[in-house]
């Protein structure tokens, strides 16, 4: 029997590869999670979920336990969605940090042509990787700290023709400088490529930087003869843009998350 779009996005989710050698995962037929002793929910997750027969109070409870004093989050996909669960997530001082929806869109998708004055480069070197970072931490407003450990673990899973994760950043063909960045990880067995990091810089958005990224992972998923590119995308702010974009809507996706140190 085939998989529902929505089956294949957790599919996905649960297909490790890329975690660090500091976090382990547990993996039920009732649960699908990471821990980690970094403190980050990006290494403390659970990323599916099934109806049991004991409830979800114990398993609620168990990954409570397991992401003591840390940032934990429950990435909740159509699939693992069931009401109970939320309930007790709530119950337990969760939090429903945002909500999105899965978003597809054929590699055979016509595209509108790469604006002029755009270069789309592949990140091959720590010089990208920085110039990627600039542009997230200016586009969402952060200033995230990253120890030269960081950068050389994110390049490790970036560079050679064999990489799970390609890395990309749209350059102004005239002066050189970072306009925009966007990801794309490969998902073989579900025959996806999952875009992430999509980002513009403030001051050029309207240029058609973002269009031109995904015009980009799109054609590369294509030579590595995957089926669709696509995405969860936040309904408050990516869910229009990637919509403009010609993309499908599927199911939701909810993140609930722990503060650490919260009661």
């Amino acid at each position: 029997m085939s998989l529902t779009v929505d089956q294949r996005f957790e599919e996905a989710m649960c297909d490790l590869w890329w975690l660090p050698e500091h976090t382990r995962v547990v993996s039920r037929p009732d649960v699908d999670y990471t821990s980690s002793s970094h403190t980050s929910r990006l290494f403390n997750a659970v990323m599916r979920v099934r109806e049991s027969q004991g409830g979800y109070v114990s398993l609620v409870d168990e990954v409570m336990e397991v992401h003591r004093d840390r940032h934990s989050e429950w990435r909740l996909g159509a699939p693992s969605l069931h009401a109970p669960l939320e309930t007790e997530l709530a119950n337990a001082g969760y939090v429903l940090r945002s909500e999105a929806d899965a978003w597809t869109l054929s590699v055979d998708a016509p595209r509108p042509a790469r604006p002029d004055g755009i270069d789309v480069t592949r990140i091959e070197d720590l010089d990208g990787l920085r110039d990627m970072f600039a542009v997230i931490d200016e586009a969402f407003g952060r200033d995230t700290e990253r120890t030269d450990a960081d950068l050389h673990e994110a390049l490790a899973h970036s560079v050679g023709p064999n990489a799970r994760c390609r890395r990309y950043v749209a350059y102004d063909s005239a002066g050189g400088e970072p306009l925009g960045a966007g990801s794309l990880n490969l998902f073989p067995q579900q025959g996806l490529g999952f875009l992430w990091g999509g980002s513009t810089r403030v001051s050029v958005r309207g240029r058609g930087v973002y269009s031109a990224l995904t015009t980009t992972r799109l054609e590369v998923a294509k030579q590595l003869g995957l089926g669709e590119i696509g995405l969860f995308a936040v309904r408050s702010t990516s869910g229009p843009i990637v919509e403009k974009q010609g993309f499908t809507k599927h199911g939701p996706c909810r993140f609930w998350e722990h503060q650490m140190g919260s009661v």
